[in-house]
């Protein structure tokens, strides 16, 4: 049996890397051959200089065909742009010029693009903030010259536009809009066409007082039917930092000061229809109402303040459905625009840590009122904490000081309680006050020393809140980061630490979460549950060198720990602590056109993974290989083999489980993502050389863009999790020696099936539904206790439970164990998930800045106790289950002062 695990394990592996060979070869078949042409020389193409000139009484109508005569005057209109991608410094065919000016209002700027292949013009229509399709020009403004981060305009000739934050690391944040205009003109005889911006000054922020006047720029053009970027100054490929490798915008001085003072009312009516429980006075199955706010911004002086009042965002995306059987938090990445604008200025992170994880405000309640059974006690159900105000300070003013400083408070929540026919209410979330400041200093873009200090308080009143809650949570940072010899070497730190203060119960349940585990058998002799504490402190962060500037060779060294005490989850994110790690990179980074690609870069590496009781946890190498060819198809492999891996966690507290040696592999391969039609697969796998564990997952999806209007993703999900060591549960009530530790072995399949449809008939005005099924079954057999869970032998980790000692009672679905003068019982763990999540968006910004909603989201969801096994049974059965719909219309009107 042992031998056909393997043979399965190797046919499988092979199939893979035989398949996507084959892809491999075919792409590179296909790809286009570099063209010998004229290239720029390096110091004529790198940060160019523009200076710009003030104009008075400028009339410009914004109709996108620069035919006022300060477009025609020839004066002031740029070099022509170079291609920065796939050939580096090359000359184009299709040649761009641009031209900057600006008035006491407005900074103006214009776009040439000379296109011999006119007919393959890319025309299509996205939505707002969409840049990724389409011909595109755009212009990026590093406005306090701070090289830290910069805000870009631009659009696609379809007429969308977009704006962003990119910072210097090219972390790019599309939440961020602001109140301009821009068009495009097709010029058919000319075979060219054109691009017209207007940006108020009001919309950026600057030091206005600046004498210097020095502001960073970038302007590019992507040119989507040949794969082609081209820009105004070049950036080089790969380089020491993005915006730091900007050209420079020569006379910005004398700008106007805007007042600066923004308002966006909102006012919302809502139809909710749930599914009805009989017998309830909360659940009736209908429910009407309406709510109304307000976000506004203030310019002061090098800062922004932005306040929101009773906030509603009912309009984002919703998030994707997932089935995690760890104990661990599963993340979702943040949408809403409040809390996403200036996010670079707040972030703080250490790999997967954060110390400011906005979805902290507003989130589900934290406690559920007890004894609720639906059918004599009933509980109004509150799904989101109502946020009453927040705001936020964030800027950089002429010294180089960069600020965040962001204040919410959430409100308290009571929910009505009916028990054998008394209605009383009981508080499930207390009034919460969430606080975070960043504060961080920049020397010429080459020396950064910061820090950040964050906390939550929360006004608890209630004694089983009390002990359910931390009363007050704090962290404090530190960041250092210096760059040398023109940013190719560099040295960074980053030091936390947490302070935690409750009740007793609060702390000594805080101890005994997954994110701890301070109960765990492996960590007794240095850590262990005090039941008396009342705080929780510690340490985390690292210490990084390396070398990644513009040369083929890179290296970096990175030393981290989290101590066990440490823990930034009131307001931020992690999801274990108690580690030291050490990781070595080295990776080799081609530069310009080899052979068929455009792009390579292959790197190895090798982590080891410590806890602080010196036991180690993790050692593996990795392999990985990236590569763009020149049609931008794109294929990526990633090899892992781990020789030790021990998880503390998997037992909820339990002994630690020591895994045999193992493989994952991670293999992408797209077309490219400017074509009609891009096809791209991704596959997953893990394995386990025991031959008892093993999982894989498949991802293939399909994008089309159908004439220049509507947009359609799909993508399917296959998931297949074979698991021999599965947690099932803990028993501890009748048992005379330590707890039992239940293992079972999992078959668990995952289906789930994504769909997204943008029609966009107007620049203005667009139609988006999304729509994701999902299931997930699994069932258990073999069961296990644990025994040697360290042990290098895999048969002595467990005891497989005798026919003799474990039987079913199929009425009340318990196993019972009987096995040496024990007795001990757990549930049938077999399960099915079913979710169906949707939302219809239509979005008409009727005027720059307004905009109208109207939204209808669909849910419906349910988990069974039992194992459904085919992928149509589960669908049909999805499609039956009672639903919840939303139906909303959400009216902003947007003014200035």
């Amino acid at each position: 049996m042992i031998f056909s695990m393997y043979v399965c394990h190797f046919k499988s592996q092979l199939f893979m890397r035989y398949f996507f060979l084959c892809v491999f070869l075919c792409c590179g078949w296909i790809c286009h051959a570099q063209q010998e042409d004229v290239f720029i020389p390096f110091e004529d193409a790198y940060k160019r200089v523009y200076h710009i000139k003030k104009y008075s009484n400028v009339t410009i109508t914004v109709d996108g065909k620069l035919d006022e005569a300060i477009w025609k005057d020839p004066e002031g209109w740029t070099e022509d742009f170079i291609v920065s991608m796939p050939v580096e410094r090359l000359v184009p065919k299709s040649k761009t010029r641009a031209k900057v000016f600006l008035d006491d209002k407005y900074l103006y700027l214009g776009f040439y693009c000379k296109e011999w292949e006119q007919e393959k013009m890319n025309r299509f229509i996205a939505e707002r903030d969409e840049r990724l399709i389409g011909d595109v020009v755009a212009v990026a403004l590093d406005t306090y010259h701070d090289f830290r981060a910069a805000i870009e305009f631009g659009v696609a000739l379809g007429g969308n536009k977009f704006d962003l934050v990119v910072t210097d690391d090219i972390d790019v944040n599309l939440s961020w809009n602001a109140v301009w205009e821009a068009r495009t003109h097709i010029n058919w005889a000319d075979s060219s066409w054109t691009a017209e911006f207007r940006v108020p000054f009001s919309q950026m922020r600057y030091n206005y007082k600046d004498t210097v006047g020095i502001w960073g720029m970038n302007l590019r053009r992507n040119v989507r039917h040949s794969n082609e970027i081209h820009k105004w100054s070049l950036i080089p490929r790969p380089n020491g930092g993005h915006v730091f490798s900007f050209g420079e915008l020569h006379g910005m001085v004398d700008l106007p000061k805007p007042r600066g003072i923004e308002f966006l009312p909102y006012t919302i009516g809502k139809f909710r229809a749930d599914p009805k429980i009989a017998g309830s006075p909360y659940q009736t199955g209908r429910d009407w109402s309406g709510n109304a706010g307000l976000d506004s911004k203030i310019a002061l002086s090098d800062f922004t303040l932005d306040i929101t009042i009773n906030p509603d965002y009912g309009q984002v995306e919703l998030d994707p459905s997932v089935m995690n059987l760890t104990a661990l938090e599963t993340f979702y990445e943040e949408k809403r625009p409040f809390f996403l604008e200036g996010r670079h200025l707040l972030d703080f992170k250490n790999g997967g840590d954060m110390m400011f994880y906005t979805r902290r405000i507003g989130a589900t309640p934290s406690y559920n009122p007890e004894g609720i059974d639906n059918e004599t006690s009933f509980a109004e159900i509150k799904e989101n904490i109502p946020i009453i105000g927040a705001l936020k300070l964030t800027g950089t003013n002429r010294q180089g000081v960069s600020l965040g400083v962001i204040s919410s408070v959430t409100a308290k929540i009571n929910s009505k309680v009916m028990r054998d026919g008394k209605e009383n209410r009981e508080v499930v979330e207390p009034l919460t006050n969430y606080s975070a400041i960043r504060v961080r200093k920049n020397w010429k873009g080459n020396t950064y020393l910061g820090g950040m200090v964050t906390s939550v308080n929360r006004n608890l009143n209630e004694p089983y809140l009390k002990d359910a809650l931390i009363n007050n949570a704090f962290t404090a940072s530190i960041d250092f980061t210096q760059y040398f010899a023109d940013r190719l070497y560099y040295i960074d730190f980053k030091g936390m630490f947490s302070s935690l203060h409750g009740s007793r119960e609060a702390v000594k349940s805080l101890q005994e979460r997954p994110t701890h585990y301070y109960q765990r058998v492996s960590a007794q002799h240095y850590l262990g549950v005090d039941p008396n504490r009342t705080s929780l402190s510690g340490t985390g962060g690292f210490i990084e060198i390396g070398r990644k500037g513009t040369e083929k060779w890179s290296f970096i060294e990175t030393f981290g720990w989290s101590s066990p005490g440490f823990d930034l989850n009131d307001m931020g994110f992690m999801k274990s602590t108690d580690y030291f790690n050490n990781k070595t990179e080295i990776s080799y980074r081609q530069k310009g056109i080899w052979k068929n690609m455009r792009a390579n870069t292959v790197s190895f590496t090798q982590e080891n993974k410590w806890d602080y009781g010196k036991s180690a946890l993790n050692n593996f190498v990795s392999f990985s290989w990236t590569t763009t060819f020149l049609n931008r198809m794109q294929f990526s492999i990633k090899e892992i083999y781990g020789w030790n891996y021990i998880t503390n966690s998997m037992l909820r507290g339990g002994p630690d489980m020591r895994f045999d040696p193992y493989f994952n592999t991670t293999i992408t391969f797209n077309t490219d993502k400017g074509k009609r039609v891009m096809a791209q697969i991704s596959y997953f796998g893990d394995y386990n050389t025991d031959g008892y564990n093993h999982w894989d997952k498949i991802v293939p999806g399909l994008t089309l863009r159908l004439g220049n209007h509507v947009y359609v993703i799909g993508e399917l999900l296959y998931h297949y999790n074979r698991n021999n060591l599965q947690y099932v549960n803990i028993s501890k009530e009748n048992v005379t020696q330590n707890p039992k530790y239940v293992m079972g072995r999992m078959e668990q399949k995952t289906y789930g099936i994504t769909l997204k449809v943008q029609a966009n008939l107007t620049p203005d005005f667009s139609i988006q539904f999304y729509g994701s099924p999902f299931t997930s079954t699994g069932s258990f057999e073999a069961f296990k206790v644990a025994a040697d869970t360290k042990s290098r032998t895999y048969t002595n980790k467990f005891h497989d439970f005798a026919p003799n000692e474990i039987t079913y009672s199929d009425s009340d679905r318990t196993f019972f164990v009987n096995r040496e003068g024990e007795n001990y019982s757990f549930r049938n763990p077999d399960f099915s998930f079913n979710e169906f999540r949707s939302n219809l968006v239509a979005r008409w910004e009727y005027r720059p800045g307004s905009t109208l909603y109207f939204v209808w989201e669909h849910a419906m969801s349910n988990r069974d106790t039992y194992h459904i096994a085919s992928w149509g049974k589960n669908f049909d059965r999805m499609f039956g289950l009672p639903s919840s719909n939303v139906f909303m219309i959400k009216l902003n009107y947007w003014f200035s002062m």
